[in-house]
């Protein structure tokens, strides 16, 4: 058996920016959109595998 500090059940893939942090995080379309365009580029979000995007 072993003992861990942290253990993550359900990660979060269905939040768009799960990796903001909750005071950055913004329902504003306007904010979210520029923020797209800053993490993805204007080509948007690309999966290599094909699968359909998340975003």
């Amino acid at each position: 058996m072993r003992k861990f500090s942290l253990a993550l059940a359900n990660f979060p893939f269905s939040d768009e920016f799960w990796w903001l942090k909750p005071e950055q995080q913004t329902d504003d379309k306007k904010k979210k959109d520029k923020l797209k365009k800053e993490v993805f580029g204007k080509e948007g979000y690309k999966d290599s595998f094909g699968r359909g995007a998340a975003f």
